[in-house]
């Protein structure tokens, strides 16, 4: 991991944190809704892997893509 990503870990939690609400708690609105907000979290995560390259190794950050 790059120095200038210390923080990163903390990110994937959050992350999945997100994706758990988004399931849990947007169960009693409509489906469309739950799957929309889920779809935009891991755009959203997936896209600042890709810009921001947080490993060295890029192998790495493709297994971060998919964790």
């Amino acid at each position: 991991m790059q120095g200038d990503y210390y923080y990163w870990e903390v990110l994937v939690m959050v992350r999945k944190m997100l994706i758990i609400f988004c399931i849990e708690y947007l169960a009693s609105v409509a489906g469309e809704v739950q799957i929309l907000a889920t779809m935009l979290v891991v755009v959203v995560s997936t896209m600042s892997v890709v810009y921001s390259k947080p490993f060295d190794c890029g192998t790495e950050n493709a297994f971060n893509i998919f964790s």
